[in-house]
């Protein structure tokens, strides 16, 4: 009250003038006083109400709680009730029962899986024929796989294994198909840049993917008590990678075959020169295509030196070649084929 007082004293009563308006004053304090003694009342009254509500809601919950326990009780008692009622026999029926439904359950999971499976199978198989989708054939071929070594490796009678066997024999041919399509494809990368790159580009996805879990399966495989020179290796390993470059040789050799036609070495060297041309494409086209690790551009120009030296001994053996000839040879090599290498950037071969 004294600071009230104060602050009135300093400044609402500051001038004599201003006593005539203290009865104002005093009326206003009065009326603030008023609201605010009905606003506290009004929030006293909101927590009490509140307090009543959570008071009944807590009085119905041990209603409740005790409701549920007379319930427990009761459940134990008849439970009690029911195992005396139960003699062995029944007790080894109840469980044959529970053992023949939890088997319907499985065998309606397993009828679902192969339902699924065969769905896939065909989805795949579909898929083949778009050369596009190959890295999709890819991951749906290893899916159905894994499926299929999942459901082999689990304990089955005779007739199982046989029904199982039957149905997944279409996959051991669809992983056969995709493989034969994979390295047909994979066995001429010239001709396939040359056709349509983002289909190489997918090839080599492919078979790097399956190279980094050759890998992955060498480090695991001295906990499946085998080792690198097991007769097993092969089954558990594809080796995608060699089987690409050896297909590769397959398809370098083929057109090497053109040269068997010639009829004398200046009329083959001029083929030569043409089938030159290939390492230019292959160095620009054909190598961005393919992983850095692979060499691809070394690999080629390997086995094109190693053919085109093959066939100047074979010329050599035969004594096919003429002074002329030799002379021509000499001239091919120093003016067209090492600078050509040399424009390649191999300085050495």
């Amino acid at each position: 009250r004294i600071s009230v007082l104060g602050v009135l004293g300093n400044n609402v009563l500051s001038h004599p003038f201003q006593l005539e308006g203290i009865a104002e004053l005093r009326s206003q304090i009065v009326q603030k006083k008023i609201a605010l003694e009905a606003r506290l009342e009004a929030l006293v009254q909101l927590k009490l109400e509140e307090s009543r509500a959570a008071i009944m809601r807590l009085q119905e919950s041990e209603v409740e709680v005790a409701s549920i326990n007379r319930h427990f009780t009761c459940i134990d008692e008849k439970s009690q009730e029911c195992q005396l009622l139960i003699d062995d026999q029944d007790y080894l029926l109840i469980k044959q029962v529970n053992i023949v439904r939890d088997n319907l359950k499985q065998t309606r999971r397993t009828i679902s899986d192969l339902s699924q499976t065969s769905r896939e199978i065909e989805r795949v198989w579909r898929s083949l024929d778009d050369d596009m989708k190959i890295l999709e054939v890819y991951t749906g071929v290893r899916s159905l796989e894994k499926t299929r070594d999942s459901m082999m490796s689990t304990d089955n009678d005779d007739e199982e294994r046989r029904i199982l066997e039957s149905i997944f024999a279409r996959i051991e041919g669809l992983s056969c198909a995709f493989e034969d399509r994979l390295f047909r494809l994979a066995g001429d990368p010239v001709k396939l840049a040359k056709r349509d790159p983002r289909i190489l580009v997918k090839v080599m996805q492919v078979i790097e993917r399956d190279r980094k879990l050759d890998q992955h399966l060498e480090k695991t495989l001295p906990e499946k008590g085998l080792d690198s020179d097991d007769s097993l290796h092969a089954h558990f390993l594809r080796g995608y990678k060699e089987r690409f470059l050896m297909h590769v040789q397959h398809t370098i050799s083929d057109r090497f075959e053109i040269f068997q036609d010639e009829v004398s070495p200046s009329d083959t060297l001029a083929v030569a020169s043409h089938l030159l041309d290939d390492l230019t494409f292959i160095f620009d086209d054909v190598v961005p295509c393919i992983p850095p690790s692979y060499r691809i551009f070394e690999f080629f120009v390997k086995e094109y030196h190693l053919r085109f030296n093959h066939l100047i001994l074979k010329w050599v053996n035969d004594r096919i070649m003429t002074p002329g000839d030799i002379l021509l040879t000499l001239d091919w090599i120093k003016h067209e084929y090492e600078p050509f290498m040399g424009r390649l950037g191999i300085l050495q071969l």
